[in-house]
């Protein structure tokens, strides 16, 4: 259910972020393949160097800052209950706190429409 609220609020839940970042390396290896040599040298090496960068990035504790947010917004948002508006809340202000505004403002709008949803239910 969290997936839910973080792919419908935000877009990506982390598993798609990866989806996509799969997809693309193919698409790169697909175009890569259609190089002559010359050009497919080059590519290979500016590719490896970008490799080479990001797994030391990754060693000395960089993170993929997309992937971070993504990572937030999804453990935030298993932590409330999506049935509770006042939960919703709680989570548009852990998000706030956290530094995503963005994130913030969109759950606190899903709050808002949860309320009235529910005001009109009853």
């Amino acid at each position: 259910m969290a997936e839910n609220i973080v792919a419908g609020l935000f877009g990506l839940t982390p598993e798609m972020y990866g989806q996509q970042q799969r997809v693309g390396a193919m698409n790169e290896g697909i175009a890569l393949a259609q190089l002559d040599p010359a050009a497919r040298g080059a590519a290979l090496t500016y590719g490896g160097a970008k490799g080479l960068g990001t797994a030391i990035g990754g060693a000395m504790g960089i993170e993929d800052p997309q992937l971070k947010l993504i990572s937030t917004r999804n453990t935030i948002a298993q932590q409330i209950d999506q049935t509770n508006p006042e939960s919703i809340l709680k989570g548009a202000q852990m998000l706030s706190q956290m530094g995503d505004q963005q994130g913030a403002m969109a759950l606190a709008q899903y709050a808002r429409q949860a309320q009235s949803e529910m005001a009109l239910t009853q």
